[in-house]
């Protein structure tokens, strides 16, 4: 027999130990509620990590949805560029053509020797400089705006469709653009905090991005402008734009001498001629050609021939590099002096009809700014353009490489357009233009402003140049894509600024109205 004692022992044994509840201890929500604390607790104490950790989530859920959805995306310049860096991959030589930068060709040959041929390795390859671009631009925007301003930034190039889309072209942009905003974020924090390694970090990476694609060139004056905006004194100017094209130098000038020894031209000059007379044959029908058997500005019988010919092919609608090979096979010129040729005809016609050419400039400048609406459908058909097939395939050493898309892919096409119109920018454009310029305007009174002009004349120099030379191809407005995201991000937290300071001000009014004494 159990007695009283016996039992009230017992109980007191017991007390201890917690009863179960549905199955689990009492305590498992306090543990809930110190793992919630810490969590908060982290977030505080590393906003930027948490945030920037949030912001490539949501950009790697969107890359990885797309990435083996849709083939990969080409244009005519995709087969030089492939097949320069697969020919190098597989040690054979490093032959690159007169108007390509070299370091896109080095970029596929690094991804084709470490992840093989499939095409799909270059696709990722891509696709994760694209984490880089978002990271990029998070961090010029909080450097600029402020963490929240960062924030929106990031996430519009997570989820841009025409950013998307560029990262899974065979092209230099993808490359480009993470190269350039990092190079603007470096300048940008050296502006902010007069370090000279950043000044040289920043010339060297803007160097870099001008080696994947020869527009970045046009960078050069930019950082010295900002930076002379910023001091607001020559003298304070000239040590950290030294040190910016210091870092331009150590990587051009040995690019430079190399291009000048093999073909006599000087880094991309070359490709000029070509790209003028594709701006006036394929991207402003307004000019009026002159007659080929018209009077020559030469007196020198081959020169005309030369003028004759390319007038000919210019009427019939060839293609620039069409009209290149013909008068190289036909003259027998090198690369270099078959664009000079066309150079001279096509500033032959900007001199003869200059008010169309100011025109037509000015028509497509403000076309690039605004962009278009992207539709997956027309890059997804660069996979069966015959001759865009025709063009890959005729070259026996990537020849294999070639397929229309699969009956996957073309199964998962709804998929993938379905990320592309998340979010458009062109859609947007009623709402994110008045951000940009209020972003714009609110640096420039407010500051930054050096980096505020920093981004400003990038834009420009990037834009405008294309516009000039080659006319409306919307590809090569997406670079300045993350810069205007962060104008976006700045012109919010304007807004809201704006807001505080009109409550707090008619908010007192109304305060003080309610609170007077009411009169006798």
């Amino acid at each position: 027999m159990v007695s009283v004692r016996s039992l009230a022992s017992l109980r007191d044994d017991n007390a201890g130990t917690p009863p179960l509840v549905r199955g689990r201890p009492r305590d498992a929500d306090a543990v809930l509620r110190r793992a919630v604390a810490s969590v908060a607790s982290f977030a505080r104490a590393h906003p930027d990590l948490v945030i920037l950790g949030g912001l490539l989530l949501v950009a790697v859920l969107v890359r990885g949805a797309f990435v083996f959805r849709a083939p990969l995306f080409l244009r005519r310049d995709s087969v030089a560029y492939f097949q320069s860096g697969y020919a190098l991959a597989n040690g054979l030589g490093f032959d690159l053509p007169l108007r390509r930068t070299p370091l896109y060709p080095l970029f596929v040959a690094g991804v084709v020797w470490t992840l093989g041929e499939d095409l799909r390795g270059l696709a990722v390859a891509q696709h994760l400089l694209g984490l880089v671009t978002v990271a990029a631009t998070y961090w010029l925007g909080t450097a600029m705006f402020g963490r929240v301003a960062g924030a929106l930034a990031g996430l519009m190039v997570a989820l841009s469709a025409p950013l998307l889309i560029h990262e899974h072209y065979i092209l230099a942009e993808p490359l480009f653009i993470p190269l350039l905003t990092l190079g603007l974020l470096a300048l940008v924090y050296a502006i902010r905090r007069d370090r000279g390694r950043l000044y040289v970090l920043g010339g060297v990476t803007l160097a870099l991005a001008a080696l994947s694609r020869p527009i970045g060139q046009a960078l050069l004056p930019v950082a010295p402008l900002a930076i002379l905006v910023h001091t607001r004194s020559i003298r304070s100017t000239l040590r950290p734009a030294a040190l910016v094209l210091a870092g331009f130098a150590l990587v051009l000038v040995p690019w430079t001498i190399r291009t000048a020894a093999t073909s006599g031209q000087v880094g991309g000059a070359g490709a000029v001629g070509q790209s003028l007379v594709g701006r006036i044959v394929r991207h402003d029908e307004g000019f009026v050609l002159p007659s080929p058997d018209s009077a020559a500005p030469t007196g020198d019988p081959r020169q005309a021939e030369i003028r004759r010919l390319i007038l000919t092919q210019m009427a019939r609608d060839a293609r620039p590099s069409a009209i290149n090979h013909r008068i190289r096979t036909v003259f027998e010129l090198s690369e270099a002096e078959a664009n000079a040729r066309m150079q001279a005809v096509a500033i032959e016609i900007f001199m003869s009809q200059p008010g169309r050419y100011v025109e037509g400039t000015l028509a497509k400048f403000r076309r690039l700014l605004v962009g278009e609406d992207e539709r997956l459908r027309v890059h997804w058909s660069t996979r069966k353009d015959g001759e865009l097939r025709d063009a890959w395939t005729d070259e026996s050493r990537i020849a294999h490489l070639y397929a229309p898309p699969s009956a996957v892919e073309e199964l998962e096409y709804p998929t993938a357009e379905a990320l592309t119109r998340i979010f458009q920018p062109h859609a947007w454009s009623w709402l994110l233009a008045p951000l940009a310029l209020l972003g714009l305007g609110w640096g420039l009174a407010r500051g930054p402003r050096g980096a505020s002009v920093l981004l400003l004349l990038t834009v420009l120099a990037l834009v405008f140049p294309s516009a000039a030379l080659v006319g409306y191809v919307p590809r090569y407005r997406y670079p300045i894509d993350p810069l205007l995201a962060v104008f976006v991000g700045g012109g919010a937290m304007a807004l809201a600024s704006l807001g505080r300071l009109a409550y707090a001000r008619w908010g007192r009014r109304g305060r003080a109205g309610r609170t007077m004494p009411a009169p006798v």
